[in-house]
């Protein structure tokens, strides 16, 4: 376990203790639920468990990004007179993919306040665990003319990183009928992950006055974010 989890785990314990210290104990009435929530090009799936003061909501998030680029350019080079080719045609395509997918499971724990028999409100926060990995890949071909040789480069890198959490967050749900409501939450968002990068690249060419080239190695990975998110949610009681 990375040390930013390590981290994280410590911190949710101190914010799940700050939230339950000021929260009323009472678990008359309690009801389970399931619920779908969208956010951020993402999807959630939510586990509430609500009692007579409480909302206890496991939750289970997965994020998938993908982005591709392909194109093709012509460049003339004119060098000069004495040289063997004075005039150089380049021709090249390129392709670039870059995937990203997120995982977290969290649990959020809320006050819940009925300010009419149609509308609750509730307050409190989420913290939990997130993994995240993103792939790019890159290629570039380049024929050049009149002498026909060919160039090759390719790249390749793999981020993974993992860490935690923390949401404070306000919610309202509005009960069109008493075991199904349509929800919105807003939250302010800190997430602290750790990992490491994996690279690659390389360059083949048939052209003598080139050397092939190749580079591959690790380093670390590190991100911090903080801000806002907004979810829409759907949940039905049991």
């Amino acid at each position: 376990m990375s040390s930013s989890m390590v981290r994280g785990t410590q911190l949710s314990a101190l914010f799940l203790i700050g939230l339950v210290s000021g929260q009323a104990g009472a678990v008359d009435g309690t009801t389970f639920g399931l619920g779908a929530g969208a956010s951020g090009g993402g999807a959630s799936i939510y586990f509430p468990i609500r009692t007579g003061s409480l909302i206890i909501e496991p939750r289970i998030s997965y994020f998938h990004n993908e982005r591709k680029s392909d194109g093709s350019d012509v460049q003339v080079i004119d060098y000069p007179p004495a040289y063997p080719e004075p005039q150089q045609t380049w021709t090249g395509t390129s392709q670039w993919v870059a995937t990203s997918e997120t995982k977290e499971l969290g649990l959020g724990l809320f006050s819940r306040n009925q300010i009419t028999e149609e509308i609750e409100i509730y307050f409190g926060g989420r913290f939990g665990i997130r993994t995240f990995k993103s792939r790019a890949n890159n290629r570039s071909d380049q024929t050049v003319a009149p002498s026909g040789y060919v160039h090759i480069s390719i790249g390749d890198s793999i981020d993974k990183q993992d860490g935690y959490f923390l949401a404070p967050s306000f919610g309202l749900q509005y009960f069109p009928r008493p075991n199904f409501s349509f929800g919105i939450e807003v939250a302010f968002e800190y997430s602290n992950l750790s990992g490491s990068v994996d690279f690659s690249s390389s360059r083949t060419t048939d052209d003598p006055r080139y050397s092939t080239e190749s580079r591959s190695g690790t380093r670390n990975s590190d991100t911090e974010n903080y801000g806002t998110v907004t979810a829409a949610i759907l949940r039905g009681y049991f």
